[in-house]
């Protein structure tokens, strides 16, 4: 690895909405640990009022005059949140700016990722329950669905006083793709003196994992011989800088498992690489940021 004066300077996109949840994402760009402190843009989503007069010409002149009004106000108020943010971070002596865009939340931050190409997109979940996010639809699930750049889901939640991350959950579905959600935290700094938990999903064999058969059992521990093997290489890298590092290696439903020890662990942040995946594909690491109770990072694998 190169040394700290030879990193390039990261940039975080920083989107808020003035949340309570918007506050995670903030906390977690002024606490992380980094190796070298970001640029960070703050983006403020001024949403368009749509459908207000779709009975009505579309060159109506009262009409168009108070869309205009509308539109002017909400990105008035989407800058002075925006400004506000900015206040803070600066205090804290990170180099922030303001950023106000109009449009659908969800796509203008995804624009604005695909122009910038930060070094990280960090933004708070709002819960939303599943059927909010089924009619309105959620920006965090389109976030982490199709950012090209790494995406932070901040929760509060297990989040402890003090530079973050502390206690720190990695999930490996292979070594390939793991190796980016680690070479991502090493280069960032966010492993330097963090305790952390390497969990290398082994498969969810019924037979593996129920050990219905003497045969099960043995080729059970031939894969978990393979699995040790195989992130041998990065626990080595992890402990690097990591104060501890513990593998574990575990057969069963990969969500369900990571969940469970996530919340036994009480980590204050996962770690997890998105590999593109075909329709029909099961989208675990989607799933992980939206049913995680911990914040949840996805790093993209090309």
């Amino acid at each position: 690895m190169n040394g700290q004066g030879d990193r390039a300077t990261p940039r975080a996109l920083l989107a808020t909405d003035g949340s309570i949840a918007a506050r995670a994402a903030e906390s977690w760009v002024t606490r992380a640990r980094w190796a070298k402190a970001p640029e960070i843009e703050v983006l403020c989503m001024a949403p368009i009022v749509a459908g207000l007069a779709w009975a009505l010409p579309p060159d109506h002149e009262e009409v168009r005059r108070a869309l205009e009004l509308l539109t002017h106000d909400e990105e008035g108020v989407a800058q002075q949140i925006a400004q506000e943010v900015v206040g803070r971070l600066r205090e804290t002596g990170l180099s922030a700016t303001a950023s106000v865009r109009s449009g659908q939340p969800a796509v203008g931050l995804l624009e604005r990722a695909a122009d910038l190409r930060p070094t990280l997109v960090t933004m708070g979940s709002r819960g939303q329950t599943d059927r909010e996010a089924m009619l309105l639809g959620s920006v965090t699930q389109q976030l982490t669905e199709h950012s090209m750049s790494p995406v932070l889901v901040a929760r509060a939640t297990g989040t402890p006083p003090g530079t973050i991350p502390q206690r720190l959950l990695i999930v490996a579905e292979s070594s390939s793709t793991a190796r980016a959600t680690v070479d991502w935290l090493s280069d960032q700094g966010w492993l330097r003196d963090a305790r952390v938990t390497l969990l290398g999903l082994l498969g969810i064999t019924p037979g593996l994992a129920a050990r219905a058969e003497p045969l099960a059992e043995e080729i059970a521990s031939e894969i978990r011989l393979w699995a040790r093997d195989d992130l041998g290489e990065l626990v080595d890298t992890i402990g690097r800088q990591a104060a501890d590092v513990t593998l574990e290696l575990q057969f069963g439903h990969p969500l369900k498992l990571s969940l469970e020890l996530a919340d036994a662990l009480g980590v204050d942040l996962v770690a997890v690489a998105r590999p593109p995946h075909q329709p029909g594909q099961y989208p675990f690491a989607e799933l992980l940021a939206r049913y995680a109770a911990r914040s949840v990072l996805l790093v993209p694998v090309t």
